[in-house]
């Protein structure tokens, strides 16, 4: 089994979170940088992979496009790892609050609230 070649300064538990991802259908988000220097770090979102079995890749898109590339993760540390998880629709959003017992007339204007 070849051995991950990890980026500079990943701690240890941000190795171990980013394991299971590796491959998988699941798009995450990566927030890189000096935690006394920074305000809101270096952010990368995709798909991670492991490039020849060894090198941590993320791609932001894997629809084959000629303009999306695969870059290699940044050096650490790591401040954060988030898993991200397609946005809930309008008729989703409507589905939850006709079982939580909110109605809204045919044709009226519906508007969501941010962080829904």
């Amino acid at each position: 089994m070849s051995v991950i070649e990890w980026p500079a300064r990943w701690p240890d538990e941000a190795k171990e979170v980013l394991l299971p991802y590796f491959g998988s259908d699941k798009r995450l988000r990566i927030v890189v940088d000096a935690p006394a220097s920074a305000i809101d770090g270096t952010v990368v979102e995709g798909y991670v992979y492991l490039e020849g079995a060894e090198v941590p890749t993320i791609i932001h898109d894997r629809s084959g496009r000629p303009d999306a590339y695969p870059w290699r993760l940044l050096v650490g540390p790591v401040l954060r790892i988030y898993e991200l998880r397609p946005r809930r629709t309008l008729i989703g959003l409507l589905a939850e609050a006709t079982r939580s017992r909110i109605r809204t007339c045919r044709g009226a204007r519906v508007s969501v609230a941010a962080g829904l």
